[in-house]
């Protein structure tokens, strides 16, 4: 069961991987898909929100949209990239101090840990 999503509000539906380079400037919707909760955040206000795939390591915040992409980022980060993953596109705007903070295996099991924690999809 999904408890809630993060959606861009200008994102068209039917596409799955939408990319808009001024982000900052729009307006999301938070929601709950259990009940009539929503609530319109900018971007600032993002990183507050108790989302399930974040986490910090060595300083740094490290975040998913969903399971699929925590999946990409897992392999990676860890040197075991799947080339045709469906997130692989957006191998480009991952942050590149996720790479230098990422260093042990340790590091990479604390994301393992926190994908099975959160097994279900945004």
């Amino acid at each position: 069961m999904n408890p809630a999503k993060l959606t861009h509000c200008d994102a068209p539906e039917a596409i799955a991987h939408f990319i808009d380079t001024d982000f900052e400037n729009r307006n999301w919707i938070f929601f709950c898909t259990n009940c009539v909760k929503r609530e319109t955040k900018n971007w600032t206000e993002i990183p507050a929100l108790k989302l399930l795939n974040k986490i910090e390591i060595r300083q740094e915040l490290i975040w998913a949209w969903n399971a699929d992409h925590l999946d990409y980022i897992i392999g990676l980060l860890s040197g075991n990239e799947i080339k045709d993953h469906k997130w692989s596109f957006f191998k480009a705007y991952i942050n590149k101090n996720w790479f230098t903070k990422t260093k042990n295996i340790s590091d990479i099991n604390k994301l393992k840990t926190m994908r099975e924690a959160n097994s279900f999809h945004l």
